[in-house]
C-alpha cells in the first residue's frame, strides 16, 4: 500500500463521525433539561417581554430602539452563554468522570471524535437559538430585521466561537460534573452582569460599563445593535470576541485532560 500513510489507512470514515454526531444528538434530547434551558429561557423572556407594554417604548431614551429590540441581543447572549458553559461541558466531563472515555479509547472512534460530535450538536443548538430568537422577534413582536444582516450573523458566529472556547476551557479543567456547574456559574454570573443581562449597562458605574465592553457578551450585544441599525460592527468588538476565542481556546488545549 505504497503512497498511503498509516494515519490515512487507519482514519475512521467520515460517515462514522456523522453517525456519532447523530447519536450524540439523540442522547442530548433524551435528557433535554440543559438544552431546553439554553433555548427555552430566552424564548420565555422574549414572549413575556413581548406582551409587556413598556417594552414597546424607547430604550433608555434612545428612539432608534424599542426596549424590546434593544434587549434582543442580550437574550441571544444569554442563550449562547447557557449552552456554552453548561450544555457543552457537562456530558463530556460526566463521561470522563465515569471513565467512559477510557473505554471509548479502545474502540476505532477516539475520544476526540466524541468531543467533536458534542461540539457539533451544541453548535447546531446555538445557531438554532439565534435563529429562533431573531426571527421570532421579527415575526411576532415587530422588531425590524437587522439592516446589516451579514454583520449581525458575523457577530453571532464570533460570539458562539468565543463562548464555546470558554466552555471548552471549563471542560478541560473540571474534574467532575459538579465542578462544571460551580465553575460555569463562577464565569456565567459575572459575564452576564457586566454584559448587561441582569442589569442594564446604562445604569452601571463607568468603570463597570467599560469593563463590560471587554467581555464577549458586552462586545457582542453592542456589535449586534450596530448591525441592527445598519452600521458595520466596530473592529474593537470583533477583536474582543476573537481575543476570547484565542485565549480560552489556547488554555483549553493546554490543560485538556482526556482521562
Amino acid at each position: 500500500m505504497t503512497g498511503i500513510s498509516a494515519a490515512e489507512r487507519y482514519r475512521p470514515p467520515a460517515r462514522s463521525f456523522v453517525r456519532l454526531v447523530a447519536l450524540q444528538g439523540k442522547l442530548t434530547w433524551r435528557d433535554p433539561l440543559l438544552p431546553l434551558l439554553g433555548l427555552g429561557l430566552p424564548v420565555f423572556l422574549l414572549a413575556v417581554s413581548g406582551i409587556v407594554p413598556a417594552f414597546a417604548g424607547p430604550a433608555f431614551g434612545d428612539t432608534r430602539f424599542t426596549l424590546f429590540g434593544y434587549y434582543l441581543p442580550v437574550w441571544i447572549c444569554l442563550s449562547i452563554s447557557t449552552i456554552s458553559l453548561f450544555c457543552l461541558p457537562t456530558p463530556f466531563v460526566a463521561d470522563r468522570e465515569s471513565r467512559w472515555l477510557r473505554r471509548v479509547s479502545t474502540t476505532p472512534a477516539p475520544p476526540s471524535w466524541l468531543l467533536g460530535a458534542q461540539l457539533a450538536v451544541n453548535a447546531v443548538l446555538a445557531l438554532l437559538a439565534v435563529g429562533v430568537l431573531t426571527l421570532g422577534s421579527i415575526a411576532f413582536f415587530g422588531v425590524r430585521p437587522p439592516a446589516q444582516p451579514a454583520g449581525f450573523a458575523l457577530v453571532a458566529v464570533l460570539l458562539i466561537t468565543a463562548m464555546f472556547a470558554v466552555g471548552l476551557f471549563v471542560t478541560a479543567v473540571a474534574r467532575t460534573a459538579g465542578v462544571v456547574l460551580g465553575l460555569g456559574q463562577a464565569l456565567f454570573q459575572p459575564l452576564l452582569f457586566l454584559g448587561g443581562v441582569w442589569v442594564p449597562r446604562e445604569i452601571l458605574p463607568d468603570a463597570l460599563r467599560a469593563a463590560g465592553d471587554y467581555t464577549p457578551i458586552g462586545a457582542a450585544s453592542t456589535a449586534m445593535r450596530d448591525a441592527m441599525l445598519g452600521t458595520l460592527p466596530a473592529p474593537t468588538s470583533l477583536l474582543v470576541l476573537a481575543g476570547w476565542t484565542v485565549v480560552f481556546g489556547g488554555a483549553a488545549v493546554r490543560f485538556f485532560r482526556w482521562e
